[in-house]
């Protein structure tokens, strides 16, 4: 009672941005801490994604910035996700992650989020049953918000993707005591045209550009 299906509160698009933002930090902790790490459970809701992993000490800030920012590198560079269906032994000789004590049945579906700058010629591949998005750059910016012991051995992070917070709702929305744009994936060039046009001194925020600022 009280557990989610495979760790997920729905299959929301929110959610399914959390799922896949959850794999690349999974990968992304083996990167930048250790290879051994592996998932230990997780929780997932249109909020935020909770993930528990094996690691025996508290995280440094600068280890927590560099693990976001290997998670927000890669979804700039608009990761093509791919699903296949294979046998479990398959998967597993194939370098597909798997969660610690879990089950699985014999045919699985493996997730892999496709890098062809890298030698394996993929960044995450792990064994589960979705859903995702099709490619890393329908996440948002990636944050972590908390990072705590919860067991002897097992840490959890607890993470958002600022999309969920300032651009869901809107297409765009100025908040003039901020000089702050708020851009949706639905703005185009044209908007970014007329700001600019305006000559005013605002900070752009948007998942699908940069962060930048455009002064007078």
């Amino acid at each position: 009672k009280g557990r989610f299906s495979s760790g997920l509160a729905d299959h929301s698009e929110k959610t399914t941005r959390l799922h896949t933002a959850t794999h690349l930090l999974n990968e992304a902790l083996r990167i930048i801490l250790d290879k051994s790490i592996k998932q230990k459970g997780s929780n997932i809701t249109p909020e935020r994604l909770r993930f528990d992993f094996n690691f025996p000490r508290k995280l440094s800030d600068w280890e927590i910035k560099e693990i976001e920012n290997l998670v927000n590198k890669k979804i700039s560079e608009s990761l093509k996700v791919e699903k296949k269906e294979m046998p479990l032994k398959k998967a597993l000789n194939s370098g597909a992650q798997s969660e610690f004590g879990v089950k699985y049945p014999e045919k699985v579906s493996v997730y892999t989020i496709i890098d062809k700058n890298d030698k394996k010629g993929w960044f995450s591949k792990e064994i589960c049953t979705g859903p995702h998005v099709k490619n890393t750059k329908e996440i948002g910016k990636f944050k972590i918000i908390k990072e705590e012991s919860v067991a002897a051995g097992i840490r959890r992070i607890k993470a958002i993707v600022e999309w969920n917070f300032l651009l869901s709702e809107y297409k765009m929305k100025t908040f003039s005591n901020q000089n702050t744009i708020y851009i949706g994936r639905n703005a185009g060039d044209e908007i970014i045209h007329e700001i600019k046009n305006a000559k005013k001194s605002v900070k752009i925020v948007s998942p699908y550009l940069s962060e930048s600022y455009i002064k007078e």
